[in-house]
Order: C-alpha cells, then sequence, then structure tokens
C-alpha cells in the first residue's frame, strides 16, 4: 500500500503514476484513511478504517507521457470528487459536532479563503475522519 498526502501536485501524481505502472502494473483501489485523512493506494482493503472511493486500471500495453498524465488525472478526478462530497469547514465542524478535540486529528487542508482577501485561510476537514474518531 502507497499512503499520498491529498494536497499532492501535477508533478508529484504523474512521478507515482509513473513508478507505480514501471514497478508493479496492476489494478489499484484508491481509499482513504479515515485514522489520518490521507489516500492510500492498494489491491485489497479489509480493514474497517479504509474508505474506498475509487479504482484506477495501470495495466497498460502503451508507456508514455501521455499515458500517464491520463492516469494521474485520472487520480485527481477521484480525489477531487472525494474532496467536494466530503470536505466541510471550521465553523460547520463546531455547529454539528461542537468538540474541539477532534479538530485538531481530523484537519485535512488549508486554502485561501474565497471570500475575502484579507482573511486568514480556512481549515478544512473531512466530514468521514471525524466520525470515524467519534465512533
Amino acid at each position: 500500500m502507497i499512503k499520498i498526502d491529498r494536497n499532492i501536485n501535477q508533478n508529484d501524481r504523474e512521478e507515482l503514476v509513473k513508478e507505480l505502472i514501471q514497478s508493479q502494473p496492476k489494478k489499484f483501489s484508491v481509499a482513504i484513511d479515515l485514522r489520518d485523512g490521507k489516500i492510500v493506494l492498494g489491491v485489497d482493503f479489509k480493514a474497517k478504517f479504509y474508505n474506498v472511493i475509487g479504482s484506477i486500471d495501470l495495466n497498460l500495453a502503451v508507456t508514455n507521457k501521455r499515458t500517464y498524465k491520463e492516469k494521474a488525472s485520472e487520480l485527481y478526478r477521484i480525489i477531487k470528487k472525494y474532496n467536494a462530497e466530503s470536505l466541510i469547514c471550521q465553523s460547520r465542524v463546531k455547529s454539528l459536532f461542537g468538540i474541539r478535540g477532534i479538530m485538531e486529528r481530523a484537519l485535512i487542508k488549508y486554502v485561501c479563503n474565497p471570500y475575502y482577501k484579507c482573511a486568514p485561510e480556512m481549515k478544512l476537514y473531512d466530514r468521514n475522519v471525524i466520525n470515524y474518531i467519534l465512533e
């Protein structure tokens, strides 16, 4: 299993996909580790703390730069779709859950505040990670 950060950039994604295709080409499942919110690429997830969000097939007959970019983009789309469904802001976490102890453990990333440029960065949390912590 390979753990990657959610904020991985395009070049790092391409390098990761290239290494995976060259070393062990097969179909990978993309999952979220609910303990820390990181993305995990693996073949079989039996533990309850993995939430499978998609799969990516790296069995390729032709390997060139274009196929690496396509597979890296496919991985990005899977991550982006999951983030759009599960990330919530700090005020929403406080209103829904009201517990401060989980906020440090469930923090996923900081983003530039889209509403006010002079405001501090927004803190985003994963709803599924919080639910797993509260279980």
